[in-house]
């Protein structure tokens, strides 16, 4: 019989494997800001196509299923990501955001998550890799605003987006519904 502390510190080794994903071409051994931004829009584009297979895993009728009062219901989730996103754009690009609809209408919650990713993917398309880095951007978050990379602004962006399918994912599960297979 092994000892716990020995197993655990066999299993340590090789718990940083978990989470590498293998086979990976899109992350080379030493890249430059071109392949980060190419790579950053690579992965947008996989959770735009991840949201949207959440989006239409729901029935209509239950659109409006809030676990608890304190957290936003199954379609609001969705027209807060493309708030986030329109946010996230706008800070790159200077523009301002539409006002966020009422979240019963799931032609409106999806034609608005739809122009979240088209204007926020619009605008990581148009980025100059040369300034990634390049500490020049103020989020409108509490005052004072502060300054951020375009880099960072992208990572924002795609971590706030991951957060709410994976909370989408989690009221499927409550409804008994199995969500669509995540993908990075």
């Amino acid at each position: 019989m092994m000892e716990r502390r020995k197993s655990l510190k066999l299993m340590s080794g090789f718990a940083p494997m978990i989470f590498l994903p293998t086979n990976n071409a899109v992350i080379p051994k030493k890249f430059d800001s071109e392949q980060l931004l190419r790579m950053f829009v690579l992965r947008m584009k996989s959770i735009e196509g991840y949201c949207y297979e959440l989006f239409k895993s729901m029935p209509l009728s239950d659109f409006d299923f809030q676990p608890t009062a304190e957290i936003m219901p199954y379609g609001k989730l969705f027209t807060h990501i493309g708030n986030g996103l329109e946010i996230y754009a706008g800070v790159l690009d200077g523009s301002s955001v539409d006002k966020e609809p009422d979240s019963s209408d799931n032609n409106k919650v999806l034609a608005y998550v739809q122009n979240g990713f088209n204007h926020f993917n619009k605008v990581l398309n148009h980025q100059n890799d040369k300034d990634l880095f390049s500490i020049n951007h103020q989020y409108p978050d509490k005052a004072p605003w502060k300054e951020f990379s375009i880099a960072e602004i992208i990572m924002l962006a795609y971590s706030h987006t991951t957060h709410h399918n994976a909370q989408a994912a989690v009221y499927l599960k409550l409804k008994d519904i199995t969500p669509p297979k995540y993908r990075f």
